[in-house]
């Protein structure tokens, strides 16, 4: 490209004209910084000042922190008290709430609809009063099911002691075993038969008799027997006769007869015999032979299941009656009696239960006093358990008191107290008797409490569930002297007063520097009854009018007597130096106390 004079002139006047505005910019710009005013150095003095004024403080509060801390001593003064003689008394006060002495809740004992009720809330009902009736024939099905089923235990039970019984096999008469199908060990099912036992120490025949004879034969008559197998004939008896009508293969009708014969010890059963009897000059016959059997035979079988444990038979072996032949064991029949006689105690139990039950169906009062409540009526289903209705004996109203072990020492049985319940416009007063006192304590916050009952016999007129408050006159004395309760102190040399003397009393001991205030002597006392400000002086070299201790204040406090308020030697207001542990005002006199000195 060429160049262009015109062009390059343009440029050359355009840039000069740029600087010349950029110039009067800053001119104008240092124009104006020059008229405004200089601030800078007087804001940084200003917070120098400020800031030295903040140290100077800070170290004058430090400094008076300092002199509170380690100089200053806050001025005091000491409050005291005087002894006075007069009469003191001991009130034991609280509130407890009324019950009644006795009375009884109802509750619904089944299920079923409520026939009828017969008193309202209010009512006034003697023992035995009836109170409601509830359907029970639900309750006689249920008596009858489980009558029943003790019945079938008892049955059941009856035939396990049977079976326990036959657990030991007897000979049930003397005789000889024979036919004996078990040995020792062998397992036996009931009623299975082990042996046969015989008494052959007499056999019978029945032999039959035309009943031409009938007349001329009778029982005890000797009768001749004879055995041909042995060909001998042995003598024998009628034992029995049986008026039965026998006909022979001949057509002759036969009553029979039984003859026994003594068994000579050769006679066996089956053995074929005839027979005559003589009478009135007659040889009677039978009209058949007949054959020998037994006098008696038993088949003996086990009478339960089990193991044969013991073993005493074999064939022909004699034994006499009772003698013990075999024993079987059967540990199951113990424990099914076990099960059995649980069943039917709990039925038993039950069915107790079942009978209290039909018997509440007709609920009656248990006690004599006031109906409180009744929550049913006739027609209503109810299910057992329900709350159907409340008694009270609102004649004789009770409360519990506790109190504590040291007003537990003045407590007896019989001692008044006098109750009171507040009302809107006037209060109602009543007598009461303590009638029970523990001998145990609960504890509560490391103070022990001993219960005890206040009986009041309130005619009806004090309700159940109420607040009352109560007074007993614990204990009284006459014409004692009496220090404040803030004056008695309890030191390492016992209970003390410090007393105000211008020299050391007699009795004065001397406890550790800094614990008595100057111009005071302790000396030990012991006390007795005390009330909210006085203490009874039992021993001590104490008389009335005596100026005693009671504590330090500070003189901003507003004090006045023994009714001062003071701050404790633990406030901020510091006492005059000394070790004052183990020192404590008051004496530990009991708290809750009322009273005071009388006259």
């Amino acid at each position: 490209m060429g160049n262009n004079p015109e062009a390059e002139t343009v440029n050359k006047q355009g840039a000069e004209k740029a600087a010349g505005k950029k110039q009067k910019h800053k001119e104008k710009k240092q124009r104006k910084n020059k008229d405004k005013p200089q601030f800078k150095k007087k804001k940084t003095k200003l917070r120098t000042i400020i800031l030295l004024a903040i140290i100077v403080l800070i170290l004058a509060g430090g400094g008076y922190g300092i002199y509170r801390l380690f100089f200053y001593e806050e001025p005091i003064e000491i409050v005291t008290g005087t002894t006075v003689r007069d009469s003191i008394t001991t009130v034991i006060e609280g509130s407890a709430v009324t019950s009644p002495t006795s009375f009884q809740m109802l509750a619904v004992p089944v299920e079923g609809i409520v026939d009828e009720v017969y008193v309202s809330q209010g009512d006034t009902v003697e023992v035995g009063d009836l109170l409601y009736t509830i359907d029970g024939d639900s309750i006689e099905e249920d008596v009858a099911d489980l009558e029943a089923t003790i019945a079938d235990y008892e049955d059941q039970l009856d035939e396990l002691y049977e079976s326990i019984g036959n657990l030991t096999v007897n000979a049930p008469f003397s005789g000889k075993l024979l036919n004996v199908s078990v040995n020792d060990e062998d397992e036996v099912s009931a009623n299975t038969a082990i042996a046969t036992l015989v008494n052959d120490s007499k056999m019978l025949a029945d032999l039959y008799f035309s009943t031409a004879y009938k007349d001329y034969i009778t029982e005890g008559m000797a009768a001749e027997v004879s055995i041909p197998v042995y060909m001998t004939t042995l003598t024998g008896s009628v034992a029995d006769i049986k008026d039965v009508s026998y006909i022979t293969a001949e057509g002759a009708e036969c009553f029979k007869v039984t003859i026994a014969i003594d068994n000579p010890g050769i006679l066996t059963e089956g053995l074929d015999v005839t027979a005559t009897i003589t009478s009135a000059g007659l040889v009677m016959s039978p009209a058949d032979s007949g054959t020998l059997e037994y006098y008696q035979t038993k088949t003996i079988t086990a009478g339960a299941s089990g193991e044969i444990t013991l073993y005493n038979l074999d064939d022909s072996l004699r034994v006499s009656s009772g003698d013990l032949l075999a024993v079987i064991d059967n540990d199951s029949y113990e424990n099914q009696v076990e099960t059995l006689e649980k069943k039917i105690d709990s039925a038993n139990l039950g069915l107790d239960e079942l009978n209290e039950n039909m018997a509440d169906c007709s609920a009656t009062a248990e006690v004599a006093g006031t109906v409180i409540f009744v929550r049913i009526e006739a027609g209503d289903e109810v299910t057992a358990g329900t709350s159907s209705m409340a008694i009270y004996n609102t004649d004789t109203m009770e409360i519990e008191a506790d109190i504590n072990e040291i007003q537990n020492e003045y407590i007896e049985l019989g001692m008044e107290v006098a109750i009171t319940k507040s009302g809107a416009t006037s209060d109602q007063t009543y007598v009461g008797t303590i009638t029970e006192v523990s001998l145990e304590a609960t504890s509560s916050n490391g103070v022990a409490y001993f219960p005890i009952t206040v009986t009041i016999e309130s005619e009806g007129a004090l309700s159940s569930g109420v607040y009352v408050s109560y007074s007993i006159t614990a204990a009284q004395a006459e014409d004692v002297v009496l220090a404040p309760v803030a004056g008695v102190k309890q030191t390492t040399a016992g209970t003390c007063l410090f007393i105000e003397s211008d020299t050391p009393p007699e009795d004065a001991v001397e406890l550790d520097e800094g614990i008595v205030p100057d111009g005071f002597y302790a000396v030990v006392v012991e006390t007795g009854l005390s009330s909210n400000n006085y203490v009874e002086i039992t021993s001590g070299n104490v008389e009335e009018d005596v100026t005693v201790f009671e504590q330090y204040v500070s003189t901003g406090s507003s004090v006045s007597g023994s009714d001062k308020t003071s701050e404790s030697q633990d406030s901020e207001f510091p006492m005059p130096g000394g070790d004052f542990s183990g020192m404590q005002g008051g004496g530990g006199m009991p708290g809750g106390m009322g009273g005071g000195p009388m006259g």
